[in-house]
């Protein structure tokens, strides 16, 4: 199992999925390991998710659309926007 990690930035977030902008891409399918932390850092999220799609975004970025194997909670989706 390779492990590593990186810092990326989120295109959109919902209860059952998450857009990530990537510099690698990722074949559907896979299944990724994403933290969300809010934006000042009183609360953090671990959650698998499993690609559905990638797709060029720009000069060595990718889009990737993923769904969460465990859909986020309405609460915890609202801390994670604020």
């Amino acid at each position: 199992m390779d492990l590593f990690w990186r810092r990326v930035k989120v295109q959109n977030l919902s209860t059952n999925g998450i857009g990530l902008i990537l510099h690698l891409p990722f074949e559907p399918g896979t299944v990724l390991t994403v933290e969300m932390v809010n934006s000042n850092h009183t609360f953090s999220r671990q959650a698998l998710v499993k690609v559905i799609y990638t797709r060029a975004h720009g000069r060595n970025e990718w889009l990737t659309g993923c769904t969460f194997l465990q859909h986020l909670q309405a609460d915890e989706l609202q801390i994670l926007l604020s």
